[in-house]
């Protein structure tokens, strides 16, 4: 019996591959919301709460919210001494691993044949870099890493369709204050 346990890191990006894997699996799907990265508490609820209605709205998928309940200060102990290294920098490359790590040793914990992440669905993540991990961790926990370069199109128009709330920010502190300067430097173009 083959089972997966799918890392979440929102609902847009859980929106395309949840489509596609829902019936290679025997059984419903687990969606392992594990994301310490978000930094504050109303974000991660809003993106746990559009997560959890488009899947009760369109599957009958089992939702693990992490265990204990949110609490990125760990998160901030890794990945705040890299913050300068940037998107896509080292800070992600510790990110990418925290969550996956977590996400392999709950499905090795749950019985979980496989184990997949939505991380690779955002063009602004490293795709060859989260598969690396995934796979090095695959080698370690038994559990087998499913690649896979998800549609990012098709999330857009599923969550224009579902109307799923898309963030502008990984959630980390670093990635809303780069945000941030985005925004103020495209105003300050804008302005002359």
């Amino acid at each position: 019996m083959n089972r997966l346990f799918l890392h979440a890191c929102c609902g847009p990006c859980l929106s395309a591959p949840l489509e596609v894997l829902t019936d290679r699996f025997d059984g419903p799907i687990s969606i392992y919301f594990y994301n310490p990265n978000i930094e504050d508490a109303q974000e991660y609820e809003r993106r746990r709460e559009a997560l959890c209605d488009y899947v009760s709205r369109r599957y009958g998928a089992e939702i693990v919210v992490e265990a204990p309940p949110h609490d990125p200060m760990s998160f901030r102990e890794q990945v705040l001494p890299l913050a300068a290294t940037g998107e896509r920098g080292e800070r992600c490359t510790v990110c990418y691993a925290l969550r996956l790590r977590r996400s392999f040793e709950e499905a090795s914990r749950r019985g979980a044949t496989h184990v997949a992440t939505t991380l690779t669905v955002s063009p602004h993540k490293d795709r060859k870099r989260i598969d690396r991990i995934g796979l090095a961790l695959e080698a370690h926990y038994g559990v087998a890493y499913l690649t896979g370069t998800w549609d990012e199109p098709r999330s857009r128009e599923i969550c224009r369709d579902y109307g799923i709330y898309r963030q502008n920010y990984c959630g980390c502190r670093a990635s809303a204050a780069e945000r941030d300067a985005r925004r103020r430097s495209r105003e300050r173009n804008t302005e002359r």
